[in-house]
């Protein structure tokens, strides 16, 4: 019966597993907008980045930015905004969008390198550089926060 029940325990994470991996597969990688859908994390901090899809009746799409409070403090700040979509360029992977915060006047036009398969985004100075500190990992298809840990 002991051994039953880890047998079973491991069947039921597979299972999971499958079912994560299968909605994740008919996620659409054929254009820079369609990768970039989706939440994204920082590879060295943990900050999380949400993209819903664009809708083209305004030309936005939500962003929305969870990221850890300040030193000493414990839990998440949520952000609530929209990004514009200005250029896209499949053949080179680029996406050129302006993120728009509720509590910021300044729009932020930032360029975007999203790879292929879908699963690294780097940021990019206006000159085309990479900016180090500003690479994001693909998490899953979710386009809203539940609970951060």
């Amino acid at each position: 019966m002991k051994y039953f029940k880890y047998l079973l325990g491991f069947a039921l994470s597979l299972l999971v597993i499958e079912i994560v991996s299968a909605n994740d597969a008919q996620r659409n990688l054929s254009t820079p907008l369609s990768r970039l859908v989706g939440h994204w994390k920082r590879d060295t901090i943990r900050n999380h980045f949400y993209f819903g899809p664009l809708n083209l009746d305004t030309g936005t799409g939500s962003f929305i930015h969870v990221y850890p409070l300040r030193f000493g403090e414990t839990g998440f700040r949520t952000e609530y905004g929209k990004y514009k979509l200005v250029t896209q360029d499949p053949s080179d992977k680029s996406i050129t969008i302006i993120i728009i915060r509720r509590d910021d006047e300044n729009e932020n036009e930032t360029t975007y390198f999203i790879e292929k398969n879908g699963s690294k985004m780097f940021g990019a100075r206006p000159d085309g550089t990479i900016v180090d500190d500003l690479v994001l990992l693909y998490v899953d298809s979710k386009t809203s926060p539940e609970d951060i840990k």
